[in-house]
Protein backbone atom coordinates (compact mmCIF):
# COMPACT_ATOMS: atom_id res chain seq x y z
CA UNK A 1 0.00 0.00 0.00
CA UNK A 2 2.90 2.27 0.09
CA UNK A 3 3.80 4.77 -2.31
CA UNK A 4 6.32 3.61 -5.26
CA UNK A 5 9.76 5.78 -4.71
CA UNK A 6 12.93 6.06 -6.31
CA UNK A 7 15.19 3.18 -4.26
CA UNK A 8 12.34 1.09 -5.67
CA UNK A 9 14.39 1.03 -9.10
CA UNK A 10 17.53 0.85 -7.08
CA UNK A 11 16.21 -2.37 -5.93
CA UNK A 12 15.67 -3.48 -8.77
CA UNK A 13 18.87 -3.40 -10.79
CA UNK A 14 20.67 -4.82 -7.49
CA UNK A 15 18.45 -7.91 -7.84
CA UNK A 16 18.70 -8.19 -11.60
CA UNK A 17 22.92 -8.73 -10.16
CA UNK A 18 21.90 -11.09 -7.64
CA UNK A 19 24.22 -13.88 -7.60
CA UNK A 20 21.85 -16.34 -6.36
CA UNK A 21 19.14 -15.67 -8.90
CA UNK A 22 21.10 -16.13 -12.17
CA UNK A 23 19.26 -13.37 -14.03
CA UNK A 24 19.20 -13.50 -17.70
CA UNK A 25 19.61 -10.31 -18.10
CA UNK A 26 22.43 -9.68 -16.26
CA UNK A 27 25.26 -10.15 -18.87
CA UNK A 28 23.44 -7.27 -20.76
CA UNK A 29 23.05 -4.61 -18.25
CA UNK A 30 26.31 -5.11 -17.00
CA UNK A 31 27.51 -3.50 -19.87
CA UNK A 32 25.33 -0.54 -19.59
CA UNK A 33 25.43 0.26 -15.79
CA UNK A 34 28.93 1.23 -14.28
CA UNK A 35 29.33 -0.71 -11.04
CA UNK A 36 26.59 -3.21 -11.33
CA UNK A 37 29.45 -6.21 -12.15
CA UNK A 38 31.50 -5.21 -8.98
CA UNK A 39 28.17 -5.11 -7.06
CA UNK A 40 27.60 -8.61 -8.22
CA UNK A 41 31.15 -10.08 -7.86
CA UNK A 42 31.25 -8.25 -4.31
CA UNK A 43 28.07 -10.80 -3.58
CA UNK A 44 29.14 -13.47 -4.57
CA UNK A 45 31.95 -13.69 -2.71
CA UNK A 46 29.53 -13.62 0.65
CA UNK A 47 27.51 -16.52 1.96
CA UNK A 48 24.04 -14.24 1.37
CA UNK A 49 23.49 -11.31 -0.97
CA UNK A 50 23.59 -8.49 0.69
CA UNK A 51 20.81 -5.25 -0.87
CA UNK A 52 22.39 -2.73 1.49
CA UNK A 53 25.56 -2.72 -0.27
CA UNK A 54 25.19 0.29 -2.55
CA UNK A 55 25.29 0.09 -5.85
CA UNK A 56 27.93 3.12 -7.57
CA UNK A 57 25.64 2.78 -11.41
CA UNK A 58 22.32 3.45 -9.96
CA UNK A 59 21.44 5.32 -6.50
CA UNK A 60 18.57 7.43 -4.88
CA UNK A 61 19.17 11.25 -5.17
CA UNK A 62 15.80 11.85 -3.12
CA UNK A 63 12.64 10.46 -3.04
CA UNK A 64 11.63 11.01 -6.10
CA UNK A 65 14.64 11.14 -8.18
CA UNK A 66 17.54 8.03 -9.15
CA UNK A 67 20.19 8.72 -10.97
CA UNK A 68 21.72 6.26 -13.91
CA UNK A 69 25.34 6.53 -15.22
CA UNK A 70 25.91 4.50 -18.03
CA UNK A 71 29.25 3.10 -19.22
CA UNK A 72 27.87 4.01 -22.97
CA UNK A 73 25.92 5.86 -25.19
CA UNK A 74 22.93 4.57 -26.27
CA UNK A 75 19.76 6.56 -27.96
CA UNK A 76 17.25 3.73 -26.76
CA UNK A 77 18.63 4.21 -23.20
CA UNK A 78 15.34 5.16 -21.91
CA UNK A 79 13.27 2.79 -23.97
CA UNK A 80 15.39 -0.11 -22.00
CA UNK A 81 13.04 1.15 -19.05
CA UNK A 82 9.58 0.61 -20.49
CA UNK A 83 10.16 -3.50 -19.74
CA UNK A 84 8.71 -5.76 -17.29
CA UNK A 85 12.99 -5.98 -16.53
CA UNK A 86 13.37 -3.08 -14.75
CA UNK A 87 9.67 -2.59 -13.05
CA UNK A 88 10.61 -0.91 -10.07
CA UNK A 89 10.00 -3.52 -6.93
CA UNK A 90 10.34 -3.03 -2.91
CA UNK A 91 12.52 -4.56 -1.16
CA UNK A 92 11.03 -5.25 2.23
CA UNK A 93 8.34 -7.27 -0.22
CA UNK A 94 11.32 -9.32 -1.56
CA UNK A 95 12.64 -10.07 1.52
CA UNK A 96 8.95 -11.00 2.67
CA UNK A 97 8.38 -13.66 0.31
CA UNK A 98 12.25 -14.78 0.40
CA UNK A 99 13.51 -12.79 -2.78
CA UNK A 100 11.06 -15.42 -5.03
CA UNK A 101 8.75 -14.01 -7.67
CA UNK A 102 7.69 -17.35 -9.15
CA UNK A 103 4.18 -16.83 -7.72
CA UNK A 104 4.32 -13.68 -6.03
CA UNK A 105 3.54 -10.65 -7.79
CA UNK A 106 4.64 -7.18 -6.34
CA UNK A 107 3.81 -4.22 -8.43
CA UNK A 108 2.28 -0.36 -8.36
CA UNK A 109 -0.31 -1.31 -11.30
CA UNK A 110 -3.94 -1.26 -11.83
CA UNK A 111 -4.35 -4.89 -10.82
CA UNK A 112 -4.17 -7.14 -8.06
CA UNK A 113 -3.23 -10.66 -7.33
CA UNK A 114 -6.19 -12.46 -5.79
CA UNK A 115 -5.95 -15.97 -6.73
CA UNK A 116 -3.17 -18.10 -8.71
CA UNK A 117 -3.36 -21.72 -9.68
CA UNK A 118 -0.28 -22.49 -11.43
CA UNK A 119 -0.64 -23.88 -15.16
CA UNK A 120 -4.63 -23.02 -15.22
CA UNK A 121 -5.94 -19.84 -14.26
CA UNK A 122 -4.71 -16.27 -12.67
CA UNK A 123 -7.31 -14.30 -11.24
CA UNK A 124 -6.48 -10.61 -10.80
CA UNK A 125 -8.76 -7.87 -9.09
CA UNK A 126 -8.92 -3.89 -9.23
CA UNK A 127 -6.14 -2.44 -7.18
CA UNK A 128 -8.45 0.44 -4.86
CA UNK A 129 -5.05 2.18 -4.07
CA UNK A 130 -4.14 2.66 -7.62
CA UNK A 131 -2.96 5.89 -8.44
CA UNK A 132 -5.57 8.43 -9.72
CA UNK A 133 -5.27 8.57 -13.45
CA UNK A 134 -7.43 9.25 -15.90
CA UNK A 135 -8.60 7.70 -19.59
CA UNK A 136 -5.53 9.65 -21.75
CA UNK A 137 -7.71 12.23 -24.21
CA UNK A 138 -4.85 12.15 -26.61
CA UNK A 139 -5.12 9.19 -28.92
CA UNK A 140 -4.15 8.34 -32.46
CA UNK A 141 -6.21 9.94 -34.73
CA UNK A 142 -8.19 6.32 -35.56
CA UNK A 143 -8.69 6.00 -31.85
CA UNK A 144 -9.97 8.98 -31.16
CA UNK A 145 -13.42 7.48 -31.07
CA UNK A 146 -12.51 5.89 -27.99
CA UNK A 147 -11.16 8.91 -26.07
CA UNK A 148 -14.74 10.43 -27.29
CA UNK A 149 -16.64 7.41 -24.82
CA UNK A 150 -14.17 7.68 -21.75
CA UNK A 151 -12.56 10.82 -21.85
CA UNK A 152 -11.88 11.72 -17.75
CA UNK A 153 -13.19 8.50 -16.22
CA UNK A 154 -11.07 6.97 -13.35
CA UNK A 155 -8.56 3.54 -14.77
CA UNK A 156 -8.71 0.90 -14.14
CA UNK A 157 -11.98 0.43 -15.98
CA UNK A 158 -12.71 -2.99 -14.82
CA UNK A 159 -12.97 -4.42 -11.48
CA UNK A 160 -11.81 -8.35 -12.16
CA UNK A 161 -9.57 -10.24 -14.62
CA UNK A 162 -9.27 -13.67 -15.23
CA UNK A 163 -6.53 -15.45 -17.30
CA UNK A 164 -6.76 -19.14 -18.38
CA UNK A 165 -3.83 -20.90 -19.20
CA UNK A 166 -5.13 -23.30 -21.73
CA UNK A 167 -2.49 -25.77 -23.48
CA UNK A 168 -4.42 -27.05 -26.22
CA UNK A 169 -5.08 -24.14 -28.80
CA UNK A 170 -7.91 -25.82 -30.29
CA UNK A 171 -9.96 -25.80 -26.80
CA UNK A 172 -8.84 -22.05 -26.46
CA UNK A 173 -10.55 -21.25 -29.48
CA UNK A 174 -13.56 -23.35 -28.74
CA UNK A 175 -13.96 -21.45 -25.39
CA UNK A 176 -13.67 -18.48 -26.99
CA UNK A 177 -16.26 -19.29 -30.08
CA UNK A 178 -18.75 -20.19 -26.90
CA UNK A 179 -18.09 -16.50 -25.32
CA UNK A 180 -16.24 -18.10 -21.96
CA UNK A 181 -12.93 -16.16 -23.39
CA UNK A 182 -13.44 -12.58 -24.44
CA UNK A 183 -10.36 -12.34 -26.82
CA UNK A 184 -7.79 -14.70 -27.62
CA UNK A 185 -4.61 -15.23 -30.68
CA UNK A 186 -5.85 -16.92 -33.60
CA UNK A 187 -4.15 -20.72 -33.30
CA UNK A 188 -2.79 -20.93 -37.10
CA UNK A 189 -5.44 -24.18 -37.58
CA UNK A 190 -7.82 -21.97 -37.76
CA UNK A 191 -7.36 -19.39 -40.19
CA UNK A 192 -8.42 -21.46 -42.84
CA UNK A 193 -12.00 -21.49 -42.05
CA UNK A 194 -13.01 -18.51 -40.64
CA UNK A 195 -10.60 -15.56 -42.83
CA UNK A 196 -11.30 -14.83 -46.22
CA UNK A 197 -8.22 -13.26 -46.37
CA UNK A 198 -5.13 -12.43 -44.01
CA UNK A 199 -7.01 -9.53 -43.35
CA UNK A 200 -11.44 -10.05 -43.46
CA UNK A 201 -12.83 -12.42 -41.11
CA UNK A 202 -15.59 -14.54 -42.91
CA UNK A 203 -19.50 -13.32 -43.10
CA UNK A 204 -20.65 -15.77 -40.32
CA UNK A 205 -17.54 -14.42 -37.94
CA UNK A 206 -18.47 -11.10 -38.16
CA UNK A 207 -22.14 -12.04 -37.87
CA UNK A 208 -21.24 -13.03 -34.46
CA UNK A 209 -19.89 -9.69 -33.29
CA UNK A 210 -16.40 -10.79 -33.81
CA UNK A 211 -13.72 -8.53 -34.66
CA UNK A 212 -9.73 -8.93 -35.65
CA UNK A 213 -6.73 -7.04 -34.62
CA UNK A 214 -3.21 -7.81 -35.90
CA UNK A 215 -0.04 -7.26 -34.57
CA UNK A 216 2.26 -5.71 -37.35
CA UNK A 217 5.64 -7.67 -37.72
CA UNK A 218 8.60 -4.92 -37.45
CA UNK A 219 9.88 -6.60 -33.88
CA UNK A 220 10.48 -9.76 -34.38
CA UNK A 221 12.07 -12.88 -36.64
CA UNK A 222 11.86 -16.81 -36.11
CA UNK A 223 15.05 -17.89 -36.94
CA UNK A 224 17.26 -21.19 -36.73
CA UNK A 225 20.22 -20.87 -34.64
CA UNK A 226 23.20 -22.62 -36.22
CA UNK A 227 25.85 -23.95 -33.91
CA UNK A 228 29.46 -22.66 -35.62
CA UNK A 229 31.52 -23.73 -32.96
CA UNK A 230 30.47 -27.19 -34.24
CA UNK A 231 32.86 -28.62 -36.76
CA UNK A 232 30.17 -29.50 -39.08
CA UNK A 233 28.22 -26.45 -38.95
CA UNK A 234 31.46 -24.05 -38.75
CA UNK A 235 31.66 -24.25 -42.74
CA UNK A 236 30.29 -22.20 -44.52
CA UNK A 237 29.39 -24.12 -47.34
CA UNK A 238 26.85 -26.27 -44.83
CA UNK A 239 25.10 -23.69 -44.04
CA UNK A 240 24.57 -22.35 -47.33
CA UNK A 241 23.30 -25.60 -48.57
CA UNK A 242 21.19 -25.91 -45.71
CA UNK A 243 19.43 -22.29 -46.71
CA UNK A 244 19.47 -22.97 -50.20
CA UNK A 245 17.41 -26.41 -49.69
CA UNK A 246 15.01 -25.28 -47.17
CA UNK A 247 11.66 -24.02 -48.94
CA UNK A 248 10.66 -20.71 -47.27
CA UNK A 249 7.41 -20.14 -48.70
CA UNK A 250 6.25 -23.73 -48.20
CA UNK A 251 7.37 -22.98 -44.16
CA UNK A 252 5.28 -19.64 -44.46
CA UNK A 253 2.14 -21.87 -45.35
CA UNK A 254 2.37 -24.58 -43.18
CA UNK A 255 3.11 -22.46 -39.93
CA UNK A 256 1.51 -19.09 -40.89
CA UNK A 257 -0.64 -19.69 -42.87
CA UNK A 258 1.08 -17.17 -45.35
CA UNK A 259 0.91 -14.03 -42.67
CA UNK A 260 4.19 -13.87 -42.08
CA UNK A 261 6.33 -11.71 -44.18
CA UNK A 262 9.46 -14.16 -45.33
CA UNK A 263 13.01 -12.92 -43.86
CA UNK A 264 15.16 -11.58 -46.02
CA UNK A 265 17.82 -11.01 -43.62
CA UNK A 266 17.37 -10.64 -39.79
CA UNK A 267 15.97 -7.07 -39.58
CA UNK A 268 12.44 -6.43 -41.05
CA UNK A 269 11.91 -4.48 -43.71
CA UNK A 270 11.66 -0.91 -43.84
CA UNK A 271 13.37 -0.28 -40.08
CA UNK A 272 15.87 2.32 -39.80
CA UNK A 273 19.07 1.14 -42.34
CA UNK A 274 17.28 -1.44 -43.78
CA UNK A 275 15.48 0.54 -46.24
CA UNK A 276 15.25 -0.07 -48.87
CA UNK A 277 15.22 -3.52 -47.96
CA UNK A 278 18.37 -5.99 -48.28
CA UNK A 279 16.82 -8.86 -50.66
CA UNK A 280 18.56 -12.85 -49.68
CA UNK A 281 19.88 -15.02 -52.29
CA UNK A 282 18.18 -18.46 -50.71
CA UNK A 283 14.66 -17.59 -50.86
CA UNK A 284 14.22 -19.79 -53.83
CA UNK A 285 14.70 -23.54 -53.31
CA UNK A 286 17.42 -24.74 -55.51
CA UNK A 287 18.34 -28.54 -54.07
CA UNK A 288 20.76 -28.79 -56.98
CA UNK A 289 22.78 -25.47 -55.72
CA UNK A 290 22.41 -26.85 -51.77
CA UNK A 291 23.84 -29.90 -53.37
CA UNK A 292 26.75 -28.55 -54.84
CA UNK A 293 27.71 -26.72 -51.72
CA UNK A 294 27.63 -29.80 -49.89
CA UNK A 295 29.67 -31.99 -51.97
CA UNK A 296 32.16 -28.99 -51.99
CA UNK A 297 32.20 -28.88 -48.55
CA UNK A 298 33.33 -32.24 -48.64
CA UNK A 299 30.18 -34.64 -48.10
CA UNK A 300 29.21 -36.04 -50.96
CA UNK A 301 25.71 -36.73 -51.17
CA UNK A 302 25.56 -36.60 -47.06
CA UNK A 303 28.06 -39.58 -46.88
CA UNK A 304 30.03 -38.25 -43.86
CA UNK A 305 27.93 -35.99 -42.46
CA UNK A 306 26.84 -36.56 -38.76
CA UNK A 307 23.31 -36.70 -37.85
CA UNK A 308 21.97 -33.27 -37.78
CA UNK A 309 20.24 -32.74 -33.96
CA UNK A 310 17.26 -30.30 -34.11
CA UNK A 311 16.50 -28.42 -30.81
CA UNK A 312 13.05 -27.77 -29.68
CA UNK A 313 10.55 -26.73 -27.55
CA UNK A 314 8.59 -29.50 -26.54
CA UNK A 315 5.09 -28.07 -28.40
CA UNK A 316 3.38 -30.03 -31.07
CA UNK A 317 4.14 -26.72 -33.54
CA UNK A 318 7.58 -26.69 -32.48
CA UNK A 319 8.00 -30.21 -32.89
CA UNK A 320 6.19 -29.92 -36.39
CA UNK A 321 8.70 -27.52 -37.55
CA UNK A 322 12.04 -29.48 -36.85
CA UNK A 323 9.96 -32.33 -38.33
CA UNK A 324 9.60 -30.20 -41.61
CA UNK A 325 13.35 -28.77 -41.55
CA UNK A 326 14.77 -32.87 -41.08
CA UNK A 327 12.47 -33.37 -44.07
CA UNK A 328 13.99 -30.19 -45.85
CA UNK A 329 17.73 -31.70 -45.25
CA UNK A 330 17.04 -35.27 -46.59
CA UNK A 331 16.57 -34.08 -49.81
CA UNK A 332 20.08 -33.88 -49.57
CA UNK A 333 21.20 -36.85 -48.19
CA UNK A 334 21.21 -34.97 -44.45
CA UNK A 335 19.94 -37.05 -41.78
CA UNK A 336 18.55 -35.33 -38.85
CA UNK A 337 16.18 -36.00 -35.75
CA UNK A 338 14.09 -34.00 -33.64
CA UNK A 339 14.89 -33.45 -30.30
CA UNK A 340 12.13 -31.59 -27.76
CA UNK A 341 13.06 -30.23 -24.51
CA UNK A 342 12.06 -27.86 -21.99
CA UNK A 343 11.88 -23.83 -22.89
CA UNK A 344 14.10 -23.22 -19.86
CA UNK A 345 16.43 -26.30 -20.62
CA UNK A 346 16.48 -24.62 -24.76
CA UNK A 347 17.58 -21.90 -23.62
CA UNK A 348 20.13 -23.02 -21.29
CA UNK A 349 21.49 -25.21 -23.43
CA UNK A 350 21.43 -23.13 -26.26
CA UNK A 351 23.10 -20.81 -24.00
CA UNK A 352 25.95 -23.31 -23.12
CA UNK A 353 26.00 -24.46 -26.64
CA UNK A 354 25.39 -27.81 -25.99
CA UNK A 355 23.14 -27.97 -29.65
CA UNK A 356 23.83 -28.37 -33.45
CA UNK A 357 20.53 -26.48 -34.53
CA UNK A 358 17.74 -24.81 -32.48
CA UNK A 359 14.73 -23.00 -33.35
CA UNK A 360 14.23 -19.38 -31.80
CA UNK A 361 12.20 -16.30 -32.07
CA UNK A 362 14.07 -12.90 -30.95
CA UNK A 363 11.53 -10.48 -30.03
CA UNK A 364 12.90 -7.12 -29.38
CA UNK A 365 10.20 -4.78 -28.33
CA UNK A 366 11.29 -1.74 -30.71
CA UNK A 367 12.08 -1.68 -34.17
CA UNK A 368 15.90 -0.95 -33.78
CA UNK A 369 18.77 -2.51 -35.88
CA UNK A 370 20.96 -2.76 -32.99
CA UNK A 371 18.39 -4.59 -30.99
CA UNK A 372 17.78 -7.59 -33.30
CA UNK A 373 22.25 -7.13 -33.71
CA UNK A 374 22.32 -8.72 -30.22
CA UNK A 375 22.20 -11.87 -31.30
CA UNK A 376 25.79 -11.86 -32.94
CA UNK A 377 27.62 -9.41 -31.40
CA UNK A 378 30.78 -10.94 -30.25
CA UNK A 379 31.25 -10.05 -26.75
CA UNK A 380 27.38 -11.37 -26.04
CA UNK A 381 29.12 -14.72 -26.51
CA UNK A 382 28.61 -17.09 -24.92
CA UNK A 383 27.12 -15.62 -21.24
CA UNK A 384 24.29 -13.30 -23.24
CA UNK A 385 22.40 -13.45 -26.03
CA UNK A 386 24.85 -14.59 -28.89
CA UNK A 387 24.05 -18.47 -28.30
CA UNK A 388 25.28 -19.32 -31.69
CA UNK A 389 28.61 -18.29 -31.18
CA UNK A 390 29.12 -15.43 -33.84
CA UNK A 391 32.67 -13.57 -33.91
CA UNK A 392 33.40 -11.89 -36.78
CA UNK A 393 35.65 -8.47 -35.55
CA UNK A 394 34.63 -6.00 -38.33
CA UNK A 395 31.03 -6.88 -37.38
CA UNK A 396 32.03 -5.95 -33.86
CA UNK A 397 33.74 -2.97 -34.70
CA UNK A 398 30.84 -1.15 -36.66
CA UNK A 399 28.08 -2.37 -34.06
CA UNK A 400 30.38 -0.81 -31.33
CA UNK A 401 30.27 2.41 -33.48
CA UNK A 402 27.21 2.32 -34.59
CA UNK A 403 25.50 1.73 -31.51
CA UNK A 404 25.60 5.11 -29.77
CA UNK A 405 25.95 7.36 -33.06
CA UNK A 406 23.30 9.99 -32.95
CA UNK A 407 23.46 10.79 -36.30
CA UNK A 408 20.62 8.72 -38.10
CA UNK A 409 22.58 8.98 -41.52
CA UNK A 410 25.61 7.43 -40.38
CA UNK A 411 23.81 5.01 -38.21
CA UNK A 412 22.17 3.82 -41.37
CA UNK A 413 24.84 3.16 -43.16
CA UNK A 414 26.76 1.49 -40.62
CA UNK A 415 23.66 -0.95 -40.29
CA UNK A 416 23.73 -1.82 -43.90
CA UNK A 417 26.92 -2.87 -44.10
CA UNK A 418 26.74 -4.44 -40.80
CA UNK A 419 23.25 -6.83 -41.87
CA UNK A 420 25.53 -7.40 -45.81
CA UNK A 421 27.83 -8.96 -43.03
CA UNK A 422 25.81 -10.79 -41.33
CA UNK A 423 23.98 -12.21 -45.17
CA UNK A 424 27.25 -12.67 -46.39
CA UNK A 425 28.39 -15.09 -43.45
CA UNK A 426 25.29 -16.78 -42.68
CA UNK A 427 25.53 -17.37 -38.85
CA UNK A 428 21.88 -18.54 -38.34
CA UNK A 429 18.89 -18.61 -41.01
CA UNK A 430 16.55 -16.03 -40.81
CA UNK A 431 13.01 -17.48 -41.43
CA UNK A 432 10.08 -14.84 -41.65
CA UNK A 433 8.82 -11.95 -39.41
CA UNK A 434 5.39 -13.03 -37.85
CA UNK A 435 1.96 -11.14 -37.02
CA UNK A 436 0.26 -11.84 -34.35
CA UNK A 437 -3.58 -12.09 -35.43
CA UNK A 438 -6.13 -11.44 -32.46
CA UNK A 439 -10.19 -11.76 -32.95
CA UNK A 440 -12.19 -10.49 -30.06
CA UNK A 441 -15.78 -10.17 -28.86
CA UNK A 442 -18.12 -7.08 -29.60
CA UNK A 443 -18.58 -7.04 -25.83
CA UNK A 444 -14.64 -6.38 -24.78
CA UNK A 445 -14.22 -2.36 -25.59
CA UNK A 446 -10.88 -0.21 -26.46
CA UNK A 447 -8.59 -3.64 -27.10
CA UNK A 448 -6.10 -2.51 -29.24
CA UNK A 449 -3.76 -4.96 -30.24
CA UNK A 450 0.23 -3.97 -29.80
CA UNK A 451 3.88 -5.32 -29.97
CA UNK A 452 4.76 -3.43 -26.79
CA UNK A 453 4.18 -5.25 -23.40
CA UNK A 454 1.39 -5.27 -21.13
CA UNK A 455 -0.47 -3.01 -18.91
CA UNK A 456 -3.36 -2.18 -21.55
CA UNK A 457 -5.91 -4.45 -19.77
CA UNK A 458 -6.45 -1.11 -17.47
CA UNK A 459 -7.66 0.51 -20.30
CA UNK A 460 -10.24 -2.38 -20.98
CA UNK A 461 -14.08 -2.04 -20.46
CA UNK A 462 -17.05 -5.04 -20.76
CA UNK A 463 -20.59 -4.59 -21.63
CA UNK A 464 -21.97 -7.36 -19.85
CA UNK A 465 -25.81 -7.08 -21.28
CA UNK A 466 -24.44 -7.08 -24.75
CA UNK A 467 -22.24 -10.51 -23.80
CA UNK A 468 -25.35 -12.04 -22.77
CA UNK A 469 -26.90 -11.47 -25.44
CA UNK A 470 -24.66 -12.53 -27.83
CA UNK A 471 -23.79 -15.64 -26.18
CA UNK A 472 -27.90 -16.38 -26.42
CA UNK A 473 -27.40 -16.40 -30.12
CA UNK A 474 -24.31 -18.69 -30.62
Amino acid sequence: KREMVAKDFVTTFKRIADPRLVSPHYNYWKKNIAGLEKWYKKNKSLNKTNYNIPLHGVKAVDKYTFQITSKNKNPNFLFLFTSPVTAPLPLEGLMKCKNDLSSTFLSTGPFILKNYIRGNKISFIKNINYRKKRFPNNLDPQYQYIANDYRDKNVPLLEKIEVTIIKESQTGWLNFMKGKVDYLEVPKDNFSNNFVSPQELSPAMKKKGISIGVVPSKTNVYYFGLNLKHPFLKNKKVRQAIAHVFNFYKFNELFFNNTAEIAHSILPPNINGNNPPIKSNYLNTNIKIAQNLLNKAGYINGKGAPEIIIMVKNKTISRQVGDFLAHELAKIGLKAKVEMVTWPSLLQRAQKGQFMIFYLAWFVGMPDAFEFFELLYGPNYPDSYNRVGYLNKKFDQLFQKGKPNLNVLERNLLIRKMNTIVQNDLPLIPLVHAKTYFVKHSWLKNFVPTEQYGGFEQYFDMIPIEKQSRIDQF
